[in-house]
């Protein structure tokens, strides 16, 4: 088995497509699928709506697109993420629904047939009037974790919080300030539950590292209790280093990305790995190979070989204006191949992007596109190639599009789903042709197909 993969064909998410759909966010499913969830503006009205659409494993959009908020307000920036017993949970922002200023966060739970459990709740009331950017993770227990920042409109400053639901949605207590120097502004904060029960949160903090905007963190254990104190990310503290993300490693460790300036007034991605005793390895690196203009607002995922894949916005790399990029990476931390583009389509801006890994070893990744002052939000899976042996094997695709690739021996190769690439290589080999869209390419004058 390589690590190298195959992107499928790019779909539209969104089914409503007057107005503007973006800021999408993904979460994967007990059940080997996922769901996605955006903000949508209509077309002439004034209210803001959370929408969602659910896929299975197979990537067959289940029901149609559905509105997640039952109240009219300007409600924006969700989170999504699976919890458990199949079903999952939404949170996001909501303003002037009870007719004041206030920003607050609401919540709602689906079961695993997406029912609505019980109604949208409010979270973090006891820690301010205006709460921004919550983010959400499941925990082993059944339950979740929810963060944000709170700003205060007295002092202009912000601090970051969480607050704890058990399995049944009960609250465990009133919300928690995460921070410990509470000196500095803290904001945008994103959780991450880790392997061993616990979690990890990731926050911006101005002036904490003795400049601009620095990356900090906190380790949580499965009851709750912080592990070690906070600790800073990044090394280089020169300007401003922000749009931070997390993502959890099947080693029980973790990685961060942020953006940070280069010094030649472009802005380039980072990433720093912390193993599982919470210890940095190595320093931090820069992701993305092509330096020229502007990469940024990246995004991460653990995959189910050891290794994660980083997807970032790069500006005019794809010959238009923002366009999306990926670095894949393996157990050890080392580049898999060069950078490659996401999308297919290069018009107009992709932007936004979004990426959680499938069981399979693949990862979907979702963003938004502008064309033409149309606002959409698209997903593309990318499966993980499947390499046999200079023996005879018998390999299996998955539901989507891969490429196979078989080399010695008498082999039989079977795309399954998807519109898939099968190579024999050497030996007489059989193919299984499941889909109209299969291409079977054989060598010439090895062996008898």
């Amino acid at each position: 088995m390589t690590a190298r993969a195959t992107g499928g064909s790019e779909t539209i998410v969104n089914t409503t497509t007057d107005g503007f759909q973006s800021d999408s966010m993904i979460a994967m499913l007990a059940d080997g699928g996922w769901v996605v969830t955006w903000t949508e503006i209509k077309e002439g009205a004034s209210e803001v709506d959370i929408s969602m659409q659910r896929y299975g494993a197979d990537g067959t959009a289940i029901g149609g697109q559905t509105r997640v908020n039952t109240i009219d307000a300007a409600s924006q920036d969700s989170a999504v993420t699976g919890l458990s017993d199949g079903g999952w949970v939404v949170t996001w922002m909501s303003y002037l629904q009870d007719g004041s200023d206030d920003i607050f966060l609401l919540q709602q739970r689906f079961d695993a047939e997406g029912e609505p459990v019980g109604s949208e709740t409010r979270i973090g009331a006891s820690s301010g009037t205006h709460l921004y950017s919550p983010e959400v993770a499941a925990l082993a227990d059944g339950g979740w974790v929810v963060t944000w920042h709170d700003w205060n409109s007295e002092n202009g400053s912000s601090s970051v919080y969480q607050q704890r639901f058990a399995a049944d949605g009960s609250s465990s207590g009133d919300a928690d300030l995460v921070p410990t120097d509470t000196e500095s502004n803290q904001s945008y904060a994103e959780v991450e539950t880790l392997s061993d029960g616990g979690w990890v949160v990731v926050w911006l903090s101005y002036g904490q590292d003795g400049d601009a905007f620095g990356v900090f963190q906190q380790r949580y254990a499965a009851d709750g209790s912080t592990v070690g104190p906070e600790q800073q990310v990044n090394t280089v503290v020169d300007g401003n280093q922000f749009l931070r993300s997390v993502t959890a490693l099947s080693d029980g460790g973790w990685l961060v990305t942020w953006d940070s300036p280069d010094g030649d007034g472009n802005i380039d991605v980072y990433q720093q790995r912390f193993r599982a005793n919470g210890i940095a390895e190595g320093g931090e690196r820069r992701v993305n190979t092509t330096t020229a203009a502007t990469q940024s607002a990246a995004v991460s995922t653990g995959l189910a070989d050891g290794g994660w894949v980083v997807i970032w916005t790069s500006l005019r790399q794809d010959g238009d204006e923002w366009g999306l990029f990926q670095q894949r990476y393996d157990a050890d931390g080392n580049a898999i191949g060069g950078e490659t583009q996401v999308t297919i389509q290069t018009l107009g801006s992709q932007q936004d992007p979004q990426v959680s890994a499938l069981a399979n070893g693949g990862w979907v990744v979702t963003w938004g596109t502008i064309k033409n002052y149309d606002f959409d939000v698209y997903q593309r899976v990318f499966a993980t190639d499947i390499d046999g042996t200079a023996l005879a094997d018998t390999l299996e695709g998955t539901a989507f599009d891969e490429t196979i690739r078989a080399y010695g021996g008498n082999d039989t190769l079977d795309g399954a789903g998807g519109n898939d690439i099968m190579l024999g290589g050497f030996g007489n080999d059989t193919y299984i042709v499941d889909s109209a869209g299969d291409q079977v390419q054989e060598m010439a004058a090895q062996g008898t197909d």
